[in-house]
């Protein structure tokens, strides 16, 4: 599937409140493409801040605006749901790191 594809259809997106526990909300935030996941973020908020544990798209569809379009939805919900807090990220693999880097200069 080609970016010009994948463009023509609209991600969702499913926000799941996976656990608490010590004042710790640990959630998962979905991306599908017709109704199948094609991506995620594991994230949790605690203490005032939102901690991206771990980041996948399928290998596959990766580098056609997956990762962005979760990163997107995560600071909407952010926005909504969480009050602005700030977004930390764990610790990055080499393309994590550029991912990161990418989307810090979109800002």
């Amino acid at each position: 599937m080609n970016w010009y594809k994948l463009a023509q259809v609209k991600l969702e997106f499913e926000n799941i409140h996976e656990d608490y526990r010590y004042e710790q909300n640990d959630y998962q935030l979905l991306a599908k493409l017709e109704g199948s996941p094609v991506g995620g973020i594991d994230y949790s908020e605690y203490k005032g801040v939102l901690a991206i544990q771990y980041m996948l798209v399928k290998p596959e569809l990766r580098r056609q605006g997956i990762g962005t379009a979760l990163m997107e939805e995560l600071k909407r919900l952010n926005e909504t749901e969480f009050e602005n807090k700030p977004i930390k990220w764990g610790i990055l693999t080499d393309e994590g790191y550029a991912f990161n880097k990418s989307v810090e200069n979109k800002e």
